[in-house]
């Protein structure tokens, strides 16, 4: 892993930032799409834009699908091809979010 160009302090206090509103994305996706399993998740720090990015591996029978999203709810990357309605699930439960007053 490349070192970072910020103080131990400053890293982690971005890093704090950046995982409260993925904490909460997790959450509902967990509570609110219940026909993919989300199998685990892991955090990787994105050198582009300065923040950590969690990586969402679902499951649907023997198919995975991982796809990326940033603290804002965009989604940063999809490592496998994934189906229309996962991607609007996850769509659905991130704008439900921003809706809701969870995440800004």
């Amino acid at each position: 892993m490349k070192k970072t160009d910020y103080d131990e302090e400053t890293y982690y206090q971005k890093v704090k930032k950046d995982l409260y509103p993925l904490v909460v994305i997790t959450r509902k996706i967990e509570e609110l799409i219940s026909d993919y399993a989300l199998m685990k998740t892991e955090d990787v720090w994105d050198e582009e834009f300065g923040n950590v990015v969690r990586a969402f591996f679902f499951e649907r029978g023997s198919s995975e699908y991982i796809i990326t999203i940033t603290p804002e709810g965009l989604i940063r990357g999809v490592h496998s091809k994934y189906p229309s309605q996962l991607s609007h699930q996850v769509h659905n439960v991130i704008v439900g979010l921003y809706a809701g007053g969870w995440i800004e």
